[in-house]
């Protein structure tokens, strides 16, 4: 048998026939013990990473008027970041169950998506934040108006407007904490726009952006998805805090790891962390027999490419894509690729909306 995955594929042989599990008692322990610790295992990336594929070649190309510059411009896919505009009042599957599925809930019904996949993370103070990757253009305006909506109903608006009003009972406050990424005149622009909306409408728990510029987009999304919380960065700020605040030039080994239980509290997710939405996550490959035809093509890419099959134990896996095997001209894996990846437009797509461009052109099956 052989697996078509997006980026890669994998050649095993498929057993038919009884299975003993002599190692069952293993698995339900594992199971059992089956918590993230805070970290992404293996699995979960190339989980990920196999979601990201697949949603980057089912997704269909956009227009969207762009902001800063006249015209349209096209995209396939966006990201999309939901932070808190104060401090976190909630445990984090409080925020997750009742914030974050609300907005998805929402923008669910409202724009028909289908497609997501996200990830919950930690800032620097202990704070979640949120990034999701869609498959649908929403107007940057709209998601934050709904976010903040959700942020209200949970107390997060009124207790933003507190301390804003707190920080600028004088008037306005320059922050020079901030000044590397945010500079006084942007400050101030957001001082006047508090001030006018009773800050009520904080825009910053909000960011989107296509991906339309960025050359490599898998690469990019792949790193804030998959990244693991950065216990470094963290432990040496807290460590320079502690060596500050104890007047000491070294850390004992009591302090070090005193430090890094803070961090690992500070910067570890409770529950999941993350998701993929279900209509992603049956996406799993393409298996189909090795039949002669399609060993005679996977034959012929094994002899002008040795450094691309890596053999396993129980397995080969060779690296090619998609749109290899249509360069490759393979007419026999090639037929059976088309008529899936069709499938799948079929079933995430209205029917009127998939063989044809606004033009009337037919869509080629990667547009």
């Amino acid at each position: 048998m052989i697996k078509i995955h997006p980026d890669y594929s994998v050649g095993y042989n498929e057993y038919i026939g009884d299975r003993y599990k002599k190692n069952w008692d293993k698995s339900l322990e594992n199971l059992e013990d089956n918590k993230h610790k805070g970290n992404l295992s293996y699995k979960a990336i190339r989980r990920l990473y196999t979601a990201l594929d697949w949603m980057l070649l089912v997704s269909r190309p956009k227009t969207a008027d762009g902001i800063r510059s006249l015209g349209q411009f096209s995209y396939k896919i966006a990201m999309l970041t939901l932070t808190l505009p104060c401090e976190q009042m909630h445990d984090d599957l409080y925020c997750k169950k009742y914030m974050l599925n609300e907005f998805l809930t929402i923008i669910r019904k409202k724009y028909n998506l289908q497609n997501y996949i996200w990830k919950a993370e930690k800032q620097k103070n202990g704070s979640i934040h949120f990034h999701l990757i869609i498959d649908k253009y929403i107007f940057y305006k709209d998601i934050n108006k709904i976010w903040n909506k959700i942020l209200s109903t949970q107390g997060y608006i009124e207790q933003y407007r507190k301390n804003q009003q707190a920080k600028h009972a004088n008037g306005f406050y320059y922050d020079k904490k901030h000044s590397k990424h945010w500079n006084k005149s942007a400050q101030l622009k957001a001082y006047k726009n508090g001030i006018n909306s009773n800050w009520c409408n904080p825009t910053g728990t909000t960011d989107i952006h296509s991906l339309k510029k960025i050359k490599n987009a898998r690469a990019y999304l792949a790193k804030y998805i998959t990244k693991n919380p950065e216990y470094s960065t963290a432990f040496d700020t807290a460590a320079e805090e502690y060596k500050q605040s104890n007047n000491v030039q070294s850390l004992s080994y009591n302090a070090v790891k005193e430090i890094k239980l803070k961090i690992k509290k500070i910067l570890s997710v409770e529950g999941n962390l993350w998701y993929i939405s279900q209509s992603l996550s049956k996406l799993k490959g393409i298996s189909m027999e090795i039949s002669n035809d399609i060993g005679r093509e996977l034959n012929s890419f094994r002899k002008k490419n040795l450094n691309k099959v890596i053999y396993k134990d129980f397995c080969a896996i060779y690296k090619f894509s998609l749109k290899d095997i249509f360069k490759f001209n393979w007419e026999n894996i090639g037929e059976k690729v088309k008529t899936y990846i069709l499938q799948l437009r079929q079933l995430f797509y209205p029917p009127g909306e998939i063989n044809y461009s606004p033009l009337g052109i037919p869509l080629p099956i990667f547009d």
